[in-house]
């Protein structure tokens, strides 16, 4: 009893729950024969209050535990990459659970926490660098990772992608006898078959034609029947086969599941979809198995494929790779088959394991990403420490309040109380436009005369940029660079806001912010046969749209001027004036 009673109240380091669980066992036996027969001991009721509040106990002591580091590491913590971690960040540093989920705000510092987490585990806590692994999603992302761990210090610590590290999981098991598939085989395979056999064959091209609504048939050659379809129309047809295929294989679906999708047709047979769900699951599951097909017999894997494989090889021979705390960056853009590569990893080497996203950023569902994953860590991850970084050194706080109050009218976003130091009156510049490119160049000229400095330009879809330029301005689709000819000395980048995120600059323009299905929000909705391979519905309208809006607004440091076409400007953009006319400067050329 004196022993569990001085472990307590003596604590030098944070108890995590994977600790606290194994006291609870050590000590019930001991509990139980306390009350039998130990009654009499002075010490027997301060130790049966120990034990039977042991959880809150402990919580009490790991906060002591923190305030006393805090002060301990004060100097690791104030000079991370040249900044000083707030209270919320070194709170996150110096938490040690076997789960630990941080949410965090756009432009709050997610990068600097990281790295301050990995010098404290290296530099405090003396955990080998090479036994941490950093993963993101994109190769961009962890660019810029390992260029801000090496600013400070060069540990060697193992930075991947998710591909990455499955491919040298394999490589160091053994497991590796494949070749990546080139990323566009599925899509060539569809428009093969379509050529060589579908359009050969009337009954497939009846079957085909029904789903997109023609009926009546007055030619009887096959001529006739492709007279009738529309390539638009078939374009579409085959991309949703392949993005229901891609979902399908990220969810972690298995053949044996399309079993499952046409008994959950069935219940919608008195339903005017019923027809036409169950032709298109024939469709994809054709395309599935031929695509399955032509990787088997050539020796070849797919991503996804890779992603699977690397979780069997780790649960069968191991982890091949030292692992003593695994760090994920970028976490809202998980999807199951990664989700479970992450379990096999923890459960093979009993690492511990931080994931840091912002579910406000969450903008890849059309990649098989699946927000819930993020919004429900605790089914996949138990027990976890749950805390937030909320203070944003990017925005203003007058558009950190007008953004996320506009992104969690979707009420299964998580709340946050975002806050800035800095404040600007009207962060907001709408333009309401009858000429496109008048009102671009007389915008950046507006821009460059106040902050001549770099401005972002972001439009919604590739082609957006086209609506605002004319031949003064030269424009480099690959890197983005666009030149105003007139004064080169204006420094423009164009992007979409999907390759924005992570980024920032002194000030942005967002164009065309107009209605309309290519519009901000896009208004192509979701069919309704992704349903069987999506995790999680979400029942908010534009829910992801509204997400990708708030990345545009986020990522100035100053202004974000909105261009929007007079008369038929986005629903986005309407809500703004509506609720917060007060922080937007409105003018109309």
């Amino acid at each position: 009893m004196e022993d569990f009673y001085y472990q307590i109240r003596q604590i030098s380091a944070y108890i995590d729950y994977r600790t606290q669980v194994a006291w609870k066992e050590k000590y019930t036996s001991l509990y139980q024969r306390v009350l039998v027969h130990c009654k009499e001991e002075i010490i027997f009721s301060t130790f049966c209050h120990d034990y039977e509040h042991l959880e809150e106990l402990l919580a009490k002591q790991n906060e002591l535990w923190i305030q006393k580091e805090l002060r301990n590491v004060d100097f690791l913590l104030s000079h991370v990459n040249g900044y000083s971690l707030d209270e919320n960040q070194r709170r996150v540093v110096l938490t040690d659970e076997v789960h630990q989920l941080v949410i965090a705000g756009a432009g709050s510092g997610k990068s600097l926490t990281i790295i301050g987490k990995i010098r404290y585990l290296v530099e405090c806590l003396k955990i080998p660098p090479q036994e941490i692994i950093v993963l993101s999603f994109t190769n961009d992302s962890i660019k810029s990772l390992k260029m801000s761990i090496d600013k400070q210090v060069q540990y060697p610590v193992q930075i991947y992608t998710f591909h990455k590290l499955a491919l040298q999981i394999l490589k160091e098991n053994s497991s590796y006898p494949y070749t990546i598939a080139p990323a566009d085989l599925l899509e060539y395979l569809i428009d093969e078959y379509f050529q060589t056999t579908i359009f050969l064959y009337p009954k497939m091209m009846k079957s085909l034609l029904r789903y997109l609504g023609i009926s009546t048939f007055p030619f009887s050659t096959l001529y006739g029947y492709r007279h009738f379809l529309s390539p638009e129309e078939l374009k579409l047809f085959q991309k949703l086969i392949v993005k229901f295929i891609r979902l399908f294989k990220t969810n972690a679906h298995k053949e044996d599941d399309f079993i499952d999708f046409f008994e959950q047709n069935k219940k919608s047979f008195f339903l005017k979809k019923y027809g036409k769900q169950r032709t298109f699951l024939r469709f994809a599951y054709l395309f599935y198995h031929l695509y399955e097909q032509e990787l088997s017999s050539q020796g070849e894997i797919d991503f996804d494929d890779m992603i699977k494989l690397a979780t069997k090889s780790v649960l069968k021979k191991g982890m091949p790779l030292a692992c003593r705390y695994l760090i994920i960056d970028e976490y809202q853009d998980s999807s199951l088959v990664r989700v479970e590569l992450v379990q096999a990893i923890l459960e093979r080497t009993q690492a511990k394991f931080m994931a840091v996203g912002d579910d406000f950023q969450s903008i890849y569902r059309f990649t098989g990403c699946d927000l819930a994953i993020f919004l429900h860590f605790e089914r996949y991850f138990p027990h976890p420490a749950v805390m937030k970084i909320e203070n944003t050194y990017r925005n203003s706080q007058e558009l950190v309040t007008i953004a996320g109050n506009f992104v969690m009218k979707n009420s299964s976003q998580l709340q946050k109380n975002l806050s800035a130091l800095k404040h600007l009156e009207h962060p907001i510049h709408l333009v309401y436009y009858q000429n496109a490119i008048f009102t671009f160049k007389r915008v950046v000229k507006e821009i460059y005369r106040d902050f001549p400095k770099g401005i972002l330009v972001l439009g919604r879809n590739n082609r957006d940029i086209y609506t605002s330029i004319d031949h003064e301005f030269r424009y480099e689709e690959k890197t983005g660079k666009l030149i105003y000819l007139p004064n080169p000395e204006i420094s423009l980048r164009y992007l979409t806001v999907h390759k924005s995120k992570g980024l920032e600059e002194e000030n942005v323009i967002l164009l065309h912010v107009a209605e309309g299905k290519m519009g901000f929000p896009n208004q192509i909705m979701d069919h309704d046969v992704l349903k069987f391979v999506s995790l999680e519905e979400e029942n908010y309208r534009f829910s992801e749209e509204r997400r990708l809006f708030y990345v545009a607004l986020t990522r100035t440091k100053n202004y974000v001027y909105l261009l929007a076409p007079k008369g038929r400007e986005s629903c986005f953009v309407r809500e703004l004036v509506r609720d917060y006319a007060s922080f937007i400067t409105v003018s109309v050329d």
